[in-house]
């Protein structure tokens, strides 16, 4: 599994083994929840100052805004290593955003 993922509107990370060794239940907590929290209190003042760029949140921080999505998440992974952080496409109106997995087999 690659380090991050996407998912519903943003491009989350995930470390899926905890320090102790054992196998996360990574989609079974609310993962990035106060990033998307810091994401929405603070969505009208990034759509009028970076509209279409996208922004580095770790925690209750909103790291910085990029040019492109390859580079928040370079940014991220330099910064904070594997570990979850959010990389979000700054837009007033969100784009419904679908994702198929490799992970499940069919037939």
């Amino acid at each position: 599994m690659s380090p991050y993922f996407k998912a519903g509107k943003g491009l989350y990370t995930l470390n899926a083994v905890n320090l102790n060794g054992k196998d996360d239940d990574i989609m079974g907590s609310a993962p990035l929840t106060e990033e998307l929290k810091m994401y929405e209190e603070n969505k009208q003042e990034l759509v009028k100052k970076a509209s279409g760029k996208y922004v580095l949140i770790k925690g209750s921080t909103i790291i910085d805004t990029f040019e492109s999505e390859k580079d928040a998440i370079k940014a991220g992974i330099e910064r904070f290593g594997n570990v979850p952080f959010l990389v979000k496409k700054i837009e007033e109106i969100e784009q419904k955003q679908n994702y198929t997995s490799n992970l499940i087999k069919v037939g």
